[in-house]
C-alpha cells in the first residue's frame, strides 16, 4: 500500500479544516433557530409545576452555540494560520539551505511544499468568505428561512 507522503497529507488537513469552517457557520446557525431546551421557569417543556429553579451563569462571551462554535473556529483558524506561518518559515529556511547545495531534486519537492502551505493558508484566511458567499447564496435562492439567515449573519458579525 502506497504511504501518504507529507505534502499530501498537509494539503488534506488543510483541505478539511477548510471545509470544516466554511459548512460549520451555517449548520449551527440552523440549531440556534428554535427547536432549543425551553429556558429555566418557563412552562414550554411541559413542566408546570412551581418547583424552585437555579440560575447557571454564563462564563462564555456567548449567547448560543453557534457563537461558542464560531468562537472556536477562530481560535482554530488563528491556530492554523500560526502553524502555516512556521511551517512557511522551517519549509523557506530548508528551501535557502537546498539552494546554497545546488540539490535541484530538493529545490523542487521544497518548492511543492510552499506551494501547498501558501495555498492553504489562502483557503483558511478566506474561508469567512466562502461562508459568507454561501449565506447570501442561499438567501437569494429563498433555500432557507430568513431567521436562519439573519442569525448566521448575527453570528459571523460578532
Amino acid at each position: 500500500m502506497k504511504s501518504l507522503s507529507l505534502k499530501h497529507a498537509l494539503g488534506l488537513g488543510l483541505l478539511l479544516c477548510a471545509v470544516f469552517l466554511s459548512v460549520a457557520p451555517v449548520s449551527f446557525a440552523q440549531q440556534t433557530e428554535g427547536g432549543g431546551v425551553p429556558a429555566a421557569g418557563s412552562s414550554e417543556g411541559g413542566n408546570t409545576s412551581s418547583k424552585s429553579t437555579f440560575a447557571i451563569t454564563n462564563p462564555l462571551n456567548a449567547d448560543s452555540i453557534g457563537e461558542v462554535v464560531l468562537s472556536f473556529i477562530t481560535i482554530f483558524s488563528y491556530v492554523v494560520i500560526l502553524l502555516g506561518v512556521l511551517c512557511l518559515i522551517y519549509v523557506g529556511f530548508r528551501y535557502v539551505l537546498a539552494s546554497a547545495e545546488g540539490d535541484k531534486g530538493k529545490l523542487a519537492e521544497l518548492h511543492g511544499y510552499l506551494l501547498y502551505i501558501v495555498i492553504g493558508i489562502a483557503i483558511v484566511i478566506g474561508a469567512r468568505v466562502i461562508v459568507q458567499v454561501v449565506i447570501n447564496t442561499l438567501a437569494a435562492s429563498g433555500t432557507i428561512n430568513q431567521g436562519v439567515i439573519n442569525s448566521a449573519g448575527k453570528i459571523l458579525q460578532k
